[in-house]
């Protein structure tokens, strides 16, 4: 019996002993473990910060894309935009002008077509025809400097100074306009005279009348 007591004594006292001694190596074992989860962690916040940094990158990046797409499509209606007033511009322009020169030189047609028949029947129509023949060649000029304004005006669309590009144009197109001018102003001259020519020769015929009844 107190042989069997002092086994199972012997017993616990190596189980005491072992756990004992085991106890210093899981203590030694408990740091490592803790490293190993704070590096697990450490890891992993690494690993989602630079996924953040990615992330916002992308962002930032597609944000310029569109900015940048969002611009160009502001420019092209921009552009487009210009191009239709450019267009709705001249349009309207070429009918104003062309109607004034018509006008201006069916008048001068008529003009000189009165002035044959005053000189027919004996007139001075020197001074006239001088006068006609500057209304003709102000208008000519007037149609292309009106013709160099379009090419001015159309060529806008494509200059690097958009501004100054338009303000030739403008120049241009009043110079032209001044061309008219000047021929309605010659034309108005020419028919001035015309009439005193006319009036002139009437005269004359009724002076010549007058005498004859006299006799």
């Amino acid at each position: 019996m107190k042989r069997t007591n002092a086994r199972i004594v012997a017993t616990a006292a190596i189980a005491v002993v072992a756990v004992v001694l085991a106890a210093p190596a899981i203590a030694g074992a408990l740091p490592g473990i803790r490293a190993s989860a704070e590096g697990t962690r450490a890891a992993t916040a690494t690993v989602t910060a630079t996924e953040r940094r990615q992330n916002n990158a992308t962002q930032r990046a597609e944000a310029r894309a569109k900015a940048r797409a969002a611009k160009a499509k502001a420019a092209e209606r921009k552009a487009e935009n210009l191009r239709k007033r450019i267009e709705n511009r001249l349009r309207a322009r070429k009918a104003r002008f062309d109607a004034v020169s018509s006008n201006i030189l069916k008048r001068i047609d008529r003009v000189e077509v009165l002035a044959d028949k005053v000189d027919a029947a004996g007139g001075d129509t020197a001074a006239i025809r001088a006068k006609l023949a500057e209304a003709r060649a102000e208008l000519e000029s007037a149609l292309a400097t009106e013709a160099r304004s379009a090419d001015q005006l159309n060529a806008v669309k494509g200059a690097s100074d958009k501004r100054a590009a338009f303000a030739a144009a403008r120049a241009t197109g009043r110079s032209a306009v001044a061309g008219l001018k000047a021929s309605r102003s010659a034309l108005r001259d020419a028919a001035r005279l015309l009439r005193a020519e006319v009036h002139r020769l009437l005269e004359a015929a009724s002076g010549a009348d007058d005498a004859s009844s006299s006799q």
